[in-house]
């Protein structure tokens, strides 16, 4: 792979460079001790390290936690062997891209990988690895900004490794890709840099733009396996106070057209307007939405039953992700029609109750009644429960049936439509086995 030649360079770096080092001395101290010990293992085994990549990124942007990914120039499993024995680590992984995931007793987490180079045999494909130098190892990666090194061992803190200018990127507020056929080798990073620009306010360098779109044009999503899309997807998703603009950026740009094919522009607007509403409505919810499930929702609503289960194969869905966006517009669309009805409180929350959160959030994007009933449904009837339970009629001789669930169920309703205090449920409950109305003048109906 052909390399980039360093950016020009810009006064400001110098600067950012000793602001860069002050922050790295006055990180928390749980990081500095995790990257001291981590770098005390690396001078055992003869090792050089570095913390590179995002986090080093992250400390000049004022993020409130940085990530730790740490590159060993070496063995990368006997370093992380040591440093899990150091640190009374759990949960190490390994995989065949010569990383390891490490996990602290106090939950922390983070990456370690051993220096390398990464050959594509083919567009999109995953890459093979070898051992290489740091300064191979920076080169490799996807844009300029990530390409940062900080020196752990043998020196600790010294200086910062910029081979690429990526100082001077930060400093000037620009997305810049290390090589022309970076897109082409991994399509993901097509996802990142809609993800980077709307997180960092970047702008996106003339020749990085006209790559993206020559990728996207030439289809370089498409060839993406499932998987790997969705969890592009989702990891551009995952801040929810920039999902919204980041769906929109992703439909202007047509990188959503391999997720649902013939997406017209109509349909993308319309499902763009719909999610922002709904993570507005939503905003205060507790729990709150899932925004990559809520987008992929937001966009099988335009789609008929069979391109929804395609989209659900393209983006690799399972278990809720699955069945939210395959069957809740259905529920949905139900759900509306028996709103519509003006029902009773026990009567919405019939409607409402087995709803996922980000279909009641769809739901409140519609108007303000729906946005009230979703917002009821979630914050008081839903969480109702009652003091009483089948053993407090057994024990007060209701015979063992159907009779205990319904009393029960009737009970609830009751309460939720304000109908009986607390204190009166079991009094209820052995009228309603009879099939009476709380003031017991008449039969309930089911």
């Amino acid at each position: 792979m052909k390399t980039a030649a360093p950016a020009a360079s810009n006064p400001a770096t110098s600067d950012l460079e000793r602001e860069l080092l002050q922050r790295f001395a006055a990180l928390s101290a749980d990081r500095r001790d995790l990257l001291a010990r981590s770098a005390e293992v690396a001078r055992g085994l003869g090792s050089s390290l570095y913390w590179v990549g995002g986090g080093v990124r992250d400390l000049w942007l004022g993020a409130d936690t940085v990530d730790i990914d740490l590159v060993v120039e070496g063995d990368v499993a006997s370093f992380s062997e040591r440093l899990a024995d150091c640190l009374s680590a759990t949960g190490v992984r390994a995989s065949q891209f010569m990383t390891v995931e490490l996990s602290t007793p106090e939950g922390l987490r983070f990456d370690l990988a051993a220096a390398r180079t990464e050959l594509y045999p083919h567009p999109a494909s995953l890459p093979v690895v070898a051992p290489a130098s740091i300064a191979e190892d920076l080169f490799r990666r996807d844009f300029s900004i990530n390409c940062l090194a900080l020196p752990l061992a043998p020196d600790f803190g010294g200086q910062i490794i910029d081979p690429c200018g990526g100082l001077a990127d930060i400093a000037d507020g620009r997305l810049r890709i290390l090589h022309a056929g970076s897109f082409r080798d991994d399509p993901t990073r097509l996802f990142r840099l809609v993800e980077f620009a709307a997180r960092f306010k970047f702008r996106v360098e003339e020749a990085t733009a006209s790559a993206a779109e020559s990728a996207i044009a030439g289809g370089a999503v498409e060839q993406l396996s499932s998987a790997r899309l969705g969890a592009a997807l989702r990891r551009a998703l995952e801040r929810r106070e920039l999902a919204g603009r980041i769906l929109q950026e992703l439909v202007r740009l047509d990188l959503l057209e391999s997720v649902v094919p013939g997406l017209s522009e109509e349909d993308g607007a319309a499902a763009c307007a719909r999610f922002a509403r709904a993570l507005s409505a939503t905003v205060d919810w507790t729990p709150g939405t899932d925004p990559f499930r809520l987008a992929m929702l937001a966009l099988s609503l335009e789609l008929d039953d069979d391109r929804r289960r395609r989209l659900a194969r393209r983006v690799d869905l399972v278990a809720t992700d699955l069945a939210v966006v395959v069957e809740g517009p259905a529920r949905i669309r139900e759900a509306m029609a028996r709103l519509q009805a003006r029902p009773s409180a026990s009567q919405a929350h019939l409607a409402l109750r087995d709803l996922f959160v980000e279909e009641l959030a769809v739901m409140a994007s519609d108007s303000a009644d729906t946005a009230r009933w979703a917002l009821q449904e979630l914050t008081e009837m839903r969480p109702l429960r009652l003091s009483i339970g089948g053993r407090d009629l057994l024990a007060a001789g209701l015979l063992p049936g159907p009779e205990v669930g319904r009393a029960l169920e009737r009970t609830l309703r009751a309460r939720i439509d304000g109908r009986i205090p607390a204190a009166g449920e079991l009094e209820f409950a052995l009228r309603a086995a009879d099939g009476l109305d709380p003031d017991f003048s008449r039969r309930e109906p089911e």
